[in-house]
């Protein structure tokens, strides 16, 4: 299926946000995701779907000082 993923058109044979982040190699617990502008928590990552034409946006936490 092709989804857009943070702006950029993606292939993605997966079948959930949680797939698709640890496809991209993220860390599930330090990433929040949005999916078509609803905010997803992050324990809803593996039962929620992904299909054709969604558009996610990931952000990556980073700690520092």
């Amino acid at each position: 299926m092709n989804i857009k993923v943070n702006g950029r058109d993606m292939s993605f044979t997966g079948n959930n946000l949680a797939e698709l982040i640890d496809r991209l190699g993220l860390d599930r617990a330090k990433v929040v995701a949005e999916k078509n502008g609803e905010a997803v928590h992050r324990e809803d990552a593996a039962s929620t779907p992904l299909v054709e034409g969604d558009v996610v946006e990931l952000v990556r936490l980073v700690g520092g000082g």
